[in-house]
């Protein structure tokens, strides 16, 4: 089965990453602590699939590039399960649905595992793979980023240099920015908690 965004949706990435946490914590069966290893992992996945494939697309549109709704795919004969973004130029995805897993001659193909045991982000651009990053449990600590290592001494092409750094600028500015949000929630936690209970109370909120 192949699934096309719909138009003003929530993209597949998100839905399926978000679907599956909140359907974790809310499974009593499941221990707390695996509750928020899988919601970490999710969230990690599901925002770094969307920050890639927005910071490559701000940079690119202003060079005629198209971005593609969200696909999903699953139980396809040779196509692997998981959601595809397309970023490229002709023809225009917003009107011609790509083929999902089809790497582009002429642009991006940002592609997101929906394994629970096997989450990656992988990338492409003009028919090169140019970036995978593994999102990986922890048993103690946040869930992390793990890249695939890519031999830059064999690329020559500067359009592809320049993609892969877009793309990792992309990874970096999802992370950086989800730390400091989740800084940001824990200190306005501890700012809560030193609170006074009668505040509260009274309505104070």
């Amino acid at each position: 089965m192949i699934l096309l965004e719909l138009p003003g949706s929530i993209d597949w990435m998100s839905l399926i990453t978000m679907g599956s946490a909140q359907y974790v914590h809310a499974n009593s069966s499941i221990p707390f602590e695996e509750q928020m290893k899988h919601g970490d992992k999710m969230t990690l996945a599901g925002s770094l699939f969307c920050g890639i494939t927005i910071h490559t697309f701000e940079v690119y549109k202003h060079e005629g590039y198209l971005m593609s709704p969200t696909i999903l795919s699953i139980n396809e004969d040779s196509i692997r399960d998981g959601v595809y973004e397309y970023i490229v130029k002709d023809p225009d995805h917003t009107t011609t649905a790509p083929i999902p897993d089809e790497k582009p001659e002429n642009g991006f193909m940002i592609y997101g595992s929906i394994n629970k045991d096997n989450m990656f982000i992988e990338a492409w651009f003009n028919g090169t793979m140019i970036s995978k990053l593994m999102v990986l449990s922890q048993d103690n600590g946040p869930a992390i980023i793990k890249p695939e290592d890519i031999d830059m001494t064999k690329i020559t092409d500067s359009e592809i240099i320049n993609a892969i750094n877009t793309v990792s600028a992309g990874a970096m500015n999802t992370i950086t920015q989800r730390t400091l949000s989740m800084l940001s929630g824990y200190k306005k936690g501890q700012e809560a908690a030193k609170r006074d209970p009668e505040e509260f109370i009274d309505g104070d909120e």
